[in-house]
Formats: structure tokens, C-alpha cells, sequence
């Protein structure tokens, strides 16, 4: 088992595929190019292999996100998720 720690903007772990990878709350008030961090996430898995994605269902109730929340920004059903990440049917 190998756990790997890295920027996820910059990381390219050059033609490495995982059974697992996973993607838990990755969410941010500074820019961060997510979609983009996600769709490479799922190139780096196995045939067969996994990608976990576990996000917020909404903002809590006491967070200022809902008032900033602009289309880029909100948080997405699980089926925008998947159009968004260009995944077909094979990863559902």
C-alpha cells in the first residue's frame, strides 16, 4: 500500500494508476481548479478501480457560503458531479 501526499494542482504522478483514490471534502474559498483536480483523479484509476468522491451536501447553516455560493462555487448534486467530470456510465 502506498499513501501519497501532494499538491494537487501540480502533482502529475507520471502514467501511475491506483485501485483506490479517493477525493474527501475537497472544497475551498480560494481559487482552486477542482473540476480539473478530479478529472486527472479519475484517469489515475485501475480498470475496475474505485474514485470515492465524498462532498458537502450543503453549507451549514451558520456559514457565510451561502451568501458568496456563485454558480462556480456551489456545491454540486452527485449527478452534476458526473457531467461535470465527464464520467459515463462505467463509473455510476
Amino acid at each position: 500500500m502506498e499513501l501519497v501526499v501532494a499538491d494537487l494542482v501540480t502533482w502529475d504522478p507520471a502514467g501511475e494508476r491506483y485501485d483506490l483514490v479517493t477525493a474527501s471534502f475537497l472544497h475551498s474559498r480560494v481559487e482552486l481548479p477542482r473540476t480539473e483536480i478530479l478529472q486527472r483523479a479519475s484517469r489515475l484509476v485501475h480498470h475496475g478501480g474505485s474514485l470515492v468522491i465524498i462532498s458537502h451536501a450543503e453549507f451549514p447553516p451558520w456559514s457565510s457560503a451561502h451568501d458568496d455560493a456563485t454558480d462556480e462555487r456551489r456545491l454540486l448534486t452527485p449527478e452534476e458531479e458526473i457531467e461535470a467530470l465527464g464520467l459515463d456510465d462505467q463509473w455510476c
